[in-house]
């Protein structure tokens, strides 16, 4: 019986689609499995109370996670921009006590739970902001922030939210114009409780740069 030709390339072997995808980490294969249970759910509605959010697609479905070792997993349409609105709250609170110390911030802003929801500028009996998470808390926090950078707050706190986010972000106008227009009840009240009066007249300025409402990833 003839031996073998060694020097003969073998063809590789033929796999099937399902073991590509065993060879998948256990967490994209659980991610998969996530978004796959939860794709058919099309309950809800996307938000309309500004006319540029009422064109967002309702049946983009993305799924992102980060380790904190530096990995990323992803399925479904995790690259379709959108905008971050009240997100990135935690984040420019982050910056906040990165810039001024936990100190400065929590004497103008508390840390304790309203049970309001996000867009609430509420005060409480010190007439501060319960906590940075809603509107009066976040409006606050981007005023201290200006205190301190002055008119070069709204650049700071985007550049800071793209170290976040690991790329440049946007300004997503079309969003940010119709926010300036809402923001003439809201800003003032909620920027006076941070900011001297001196210095009530930037609360525009402010307002731009207020809880990346106007910025997308």
């Amino acid at each position: 019986m003839a031996e073998p030709d060694m020097n003969l390339s073998q063809p590789a072997p033929r796999r099937h689609a399902n073991d590509w995808a065993a060879l998948k980490s256990p967490l994209l294969r659980f991610l998969d499995a996530c978004h796959a249970d939860f794709s058919a759910e099309t309950g809800g509605a996307v938000a309309n109370y500004i006319p540029e959010l009422g064109k967002a697609d309702p049946n983009h479905f993305g799924i992102s996670l980060a380790t904190i070792d530096g990995y990323v997993y992803e399925v479904g349409d995790s690259r379709a921009p959108f905008t971050i609105q009240s997100m990135s709250k935690p984040f420019v609170f982050a910056l906040a006590l990165d810039t001024l110390g936990a100190d400065h911030v929590e004497s103008a802003i508390g840390v304790e739970p309203s049970g309001d929801p996000f867009n609430s500028i509420r005060l409480n009996a010190d007439n501060h902001p319960f906590n940075p998470m809603v509107n009066a808390g976040a409006i606050a926090c981007t005023g201290l922030i200006h205190q301190a950078k002055g008119d070069g707050a709204f650049e700071y706190i985007r550049q800071a939210l793209g170290r976040f986010a690991g790329r440049e972000l946007d300004v997503d106008e079309a969003v940010y114009a119709p926010k300036v227009q809402r923001a003439t009840a809201t800003a003032p009240s909620a920027i006076s409780c941070a900011t001297p009066p001196s210095s009530r007249t930037t609360s525009a300025k402010c307002w731009r740069s207020i809880s990346g409402n106007a910025r997308c990833w």
